[in-house]
């Protein structure tokens, strides 16, 4: 059953007016539209909310159910966020699925998009891709698609998350330029991109207190990534107010589960950065970050076990951390082991966990292995 709708005088049906809305960058009102229809199985439903992802994982799992509904799109642009796939995958794509989308891409801007991302992430692979996915994106980002371009600025934006383009195209001028027009538009993954370029100075004049405020119109639209920009970068401010605006937005995208930001809100209450100092509260972040992958984060845990005397804990986070390849802890573990932290006392395993460590580059750990091996 095609539900219609009607929308500035024109009859269409709800997908027709999810699609506007969302070409358009009027995400909020696009998304329970979508939301809706996505959830009654509709394929360009799944995409456009792929696209409207800030999680990359979450995007390729949409995208993976709608190319499995025949979404050829979709195949395309999964293939590009993941950025590995095989020369028989790509092979495959060139023979059966380029050939379906090339029809329609010069007119439809989302086909044009998908097309021209693919053919960028692997344009070392086929002679003239790169140009083929520049035109591409170029052809969509003039029929008004604020994600092509975001994607063309992230074809000139060393700083990008996604390896799109040939890193030999930075231009950091054309990627304002592009990022510039998503982000009057409204998009926060533009405002968040164009900020630190205004940040840093390239492309455009340094302004720090814009940058800021591109990230503070990012986070308020959801883009967590910005709040834990601004976490971070407040909590260096020599100003108490932006310290305690550093600790709001830290706090803000590690409540969202962000395993990065929970670290941060660690540090904060543990220095006492932006908020009262909390033990407690450190110790409980910490903990968060760490169950995530965080070895800086289980680092900081074992340390607070050091310090509250209970060193058979400690112990067994640094060795954990340290089996993982964290080179702190390796340190950390080379001194349970030097001094009898929490373990037997144990020089060649000290030396060898510094070893490992200094062979990986830290700068303290090779101070410590030349001292305890008596050359310091």
């Amino acid at each position: 059953v095609l539900y219609m709708v009607r929308m500035e005088g024109v009859c269409m049906t709800e997908i027709e007016k999810a699609r506007e809305l969302f070409v358009s960058c009027r995400l909020k009102e696009a998304k329970p539209l979508l939301e809706e229809l996505a959830g009654a199985g509709d394929s360009d439903a799944l995409y456009m909310l792929a696209m409207m992802t800030y999680d990359v994982d979450i995007a390729i799992e949409l995208l993976a159910k709608s190319a499995a509904k025949g979404n050829a799109g979709a195949k395309l642009m999964r293939l590009a966020l993941m950025a590995d796939a095989s020369e028989e995958t790509i092979a495959e794509a060139e023979k059966s699925i380029i050939p379906e989308i090339e029809k329609g891409a010069e007119e439809d801007p989302v086909l044009a998009d998908a097309l021209g991302t693919f053919y960028l992430v692997y344009g070392r692979k086929r002679e003239g891709w790169t140009e083929k996915g520049m035109a591409l994106l170029s052809i969509a980002e003039q029929k008004e698609y604020w994600k092509a371009s975001i994607h063309l600025g992230s074809a000139f934006n060393e700083l990008r998350e996604n390896p799109l383009g040939d890193a030999d195209q930075f231009n950091p001028g054309e990627a304002i330029i592009h990022f510039s027009f998503a982000a009057v538009k409204g998009a926060p993954e533009a405002e968040y991109f164009m900020g630190f370029l205004v940040y840093r100075g390239l492309g455009t004049k340094q302004d720090q207190k814009a940058a800021i405020q591109l990230w503070k119109k990012a986070a308020a639209s959801g883009y967590m990534t910005a709040a834990l920009t601004l976490g971070f970068v407040l909590s260096f401010s020599k100003n108490e107010k932006e310290k305690k605006d550093g600790f709001k937005y830290t706090k803000m995208a590690a409540e969202l589960g962000d395993p990065t930001a929970e670290g941060n809100l660690a540090n904060c209450y543990y220095y006492g950065t932006g908020t009262r100092k909390d033990r407690r509260l450190a110790r409980l972040y910490y903990k968060k970050a760490a169950e995530k992958g965080m070895e800086s984060s289980a680092m900081q845990l074992g340390v607070m076990y050091y310090e509250d005397g209970k060193d058979d804990k400690a112990f067994e986070i640094f060795r954990k951390s340290a089996e993982n390849g964290y080179p702190a802890s390796m340190g950390w573990l080379a001194a349970c082991y030097e001094n009898g932290y929490g373990t037997e006392r144990n020089r060649e395993m000290a030396k060898f966990w510094l070893t490992r460590a200094a062979d990986l580059g830290d700068e303290d750990a090779k101070k410590a292995l030349s001292i305890i091996s008596g050359n310091g």
